[in-house]
């Protein structure tokens, strides 16, 4: 079996076949094993995982579901992460006509294991397959980018156990897949957004973008729901009216509990669990939602409403450019979206509370804010913390991560403080306690700026 797959490649494919016989491709720990079908699996035990690379009862029934899930018949041409043993591209190739699969494959050992599992020349054969598999990273670049480019009709489609098991040296392409993969999915949930947007716009007060450089130089403090919040979130008390707080919903209820009332609540998520946040408390606190946030919250909330439209939501943009209203980045997460509104409120400096992005000491959150305890570290990534030891995050966490150090790098002229006193680090940060962040910056009293917040605009 592997001779005649070997033998096809040579042909089809000659540098990937050059790179089959010149790298060490077999590994003890990738193992083929049969189940209750005549298919095998893959199980693999690498990357501190164990994990079966297709279903361990039965593969084609498994392969079937993919493709039924991830097919379109619209689409023109297809771009496959992972090729795993073959069966998921056999299948995408009954359901396809004439359009073009482009099969990426970054673990050479699991392609080794494919080749000595069965004949691949339907495969390898057909030219409505490109298969990629190289040892440098560039080739995979130079392919994706030279396939963007020519093919304006595609979709791309994750085999999730194939992501896992990509070697750390292609981390980088991994992270901007998962963070597309990650915005396709917000795409796929487009009825929700579009309810809700719908029913937001006529239940807020105005949008948020009448505080754009009305804060000038007012220091600003971000807070968060991270786990190292319950170190310093009784510090925040001292800010009083000489700094503006900004609290993300998740955190609210702990400001609360602990005699603490922020100047603003920011939240965003379209999910009806967003609503818990506000549920029962008797506050008039100024709310700032995102367009497509719950509508609940805006049917509800007694307080002062303020709308944030998001770039890249069709409805957003049309309406707040018919209405002349500036748009907003949300980075995907709630405290990345207060981040860019501080940024254009003017605010200086920003300063993050509880603003973690890992899970320090083994939490999800602050035990104030249903936290979890994390038992299984398997599917964590390890990223540097601000003392520059390693400190477990997930995907999501790092996309928002990366996409807070990128915004910063766009920013000459704000001051950026992480006071958060744990957690992940963040580059372009300065690191400061919060105490000592309250006593450098909170030294002019800001009221009646900070007033503005409750209706009181700048004409």
């Amino acid at each position: 079996m592997l001779l005649e797959n070997i033998a096809i490649l040579e042909k089809k494919y000659p540098k990937i076949f050059k790179l089959m016989n010149t790298d060490k491709c077999y590994d003890k720990n990738y193992r083929l094993l049969q189940t209750k079908t005549e298919f095998n699996t893959l199980k693999i035990n690498d990357f501190e995982l164990e994990l079966y690379i297709h279903s361990k009862y039965n593969p084609l029934k498994e392969s079937e579901r993919f493709v039924e899930s991830n097919y379109k018949g619209n689409k023109k041409n297809y771009i496959l992460i992972g090729f795993g043993l073959g069966y998921h591209i056999e299948k995408f190739l009954d359901k396809i006509d004439n359009q073009k699969l482009y099969v990426f494959e970054f673990n050479k050992k699991v392609f080794y294991k494919a080749l000595m599992n069965k004949s691949l020349s339907s495969i390898l054969c057909d030219e409505r397959i490109e298969l990629i598999i190289s040892n440098d990273i560039n080739d995979y670049i130079d392919e994706l980018k030279k396939i963007l480019n020519d093919e304006e009709d595609f979709e791309i489609v994750f085999h999730t156990q194939s992501m896992k098991v990509m070697p750390q040296k292609y981390k980088e392409i991994k992270y901007l897949l998962e963070e597309y993969r990650m915005k396709k999915k917000n795409i796929n949930i487009e009825d929700l957004l579009v309810e809700n947007f719908k029913s937001n716009v006529n239940n807020i007060d105005e949008s948020v973008d009448v505080f754009f450089n009305k804060f000038n130089n007012i220091p600003a403090f971000l807070v968060s729901a991270g786990p190292s919040l319950d170190k310093n979130i009784d510090k925040l008390k001292n800010i009083g009216v000489k700094g503006l707080i900004l609290c993300v919903g998740r955190a609210l209820k702990a400001l609360l509990n602990n005699n603490i009332t922020p100047n603003a609540i920011i939240v965003t998520d379209p999910q009806d669990i967003v609503f818990e946040q506000i549920r029962g408390l008797d506050i008039d606190i100024p709310l700032i939602i995102l367009s497509t946030c719950n509508m609940q919250v805006a049917l509800n909330y007694k307080g002062k409403k303020y709308v944030a439209f998001q770039n890249g939501f069709n409805l957003a943009e049309k309406f707040s450019e018919e209405k002349g209203y500036k748009t907003v980045e949300t980075g995907g997460s709630v405290a990345t979206t207060g981040l860019d509104i501080l940024i254009r409120m003017g605010c200086n400096p920003i300063v993050f509370v509880g603003q973690d992005l890992a899970f320090s000491e083994e939490k999800t959150h602050s035990e104030q804010a249903n936290h979890k305890k994390i038992t299984n570290q398997n599917r964590l990534r390890k990223v540097l913390d601000i003392n520059g030891n390693e400190i477990y995050t997930s995907k999501n966490l790092y996309i928002y991560l990366r996409w807070f150090e990128n915004r910063i790098k766009e920013e000459n002229n704000i001051s950026f403080i992480d006071s958060t006193e744990g957690g992940a680090l963040i580059d372009g940060t300065k690191i400061l306690t919060l105490n000592k962040s309250i006593e450098k910056f909170c030294t002019e009293d800001n009221n009646e700026k900070i007033n503005l917040l409750w209706g009181d605009y700048y004409e």
